[in-house]
């Protein structure tokens, strides 16, 4: 279980706020809770502490490249919960499934390529997939550099 200290937290959750406004301004993902985007960003940042690669904060930059080093960082709060994946998202990026939330900590679960969760994933609506949890591969065989 990662736990981030309370300044982690709440830096991320400027992230978090900072791209729900972003949404706000641009009229994308109506209905998006605040809250989704604030765990998201704390995942980003507890997938980081845990991996050792450096987090940059960004806001604007989903889907134009990777979260957390060469990394998808994908996030729910459902203690059954997939990995989730886009049509869109690209089909050779790691996407890695982070459970829990920012007062009880995170745990890394597992992780696909995004071909792979298209594939062997349930497609949940037009253009989304969610991967099984029995469908994810194990922490020793996420590529790149970690500590």
């Amino acid at each position: 279980m990662i736990k981030l200290e309370l300044s982690e937290i709440r830096s991320a959750a400027m992230v978090g706020v900072e791209r729900h406004l972003q949404c706000i301004d641009r009229e994308t993902k109506v209905g998006f809770p605040w809250q989704a985007h604030i765990e998201g960003a704390c995942a980003e940042s507890a997938f980081a502490k845990m991996t050792g690669v450096y987090w940059d904060h960004s806001v604007g930059t989903f889907g134009s490249r990777p979260d957390v080093g060469i990394y998808q960082v994908r996030h729910t709060s459902l203690p059954d919960g997939g990995l989730k994946c886009y049509e869109k998202d690209k089909d050779t990026d790691p996407f890695v499934l982070m459970v829990g939330n920012s007062m009880m900590g995170f745990e890394f679960v597992g992780w696909a390529y995004g071909y792979e969760v298209k594939e062997r994933g349930k497609q949940v609506r037009v253009g989304e997939y969610v991967l099984a949890r029995d469908g994810l591969r194990d922490w020793t065989t996420l590529p790149g550099e970690t500590k």
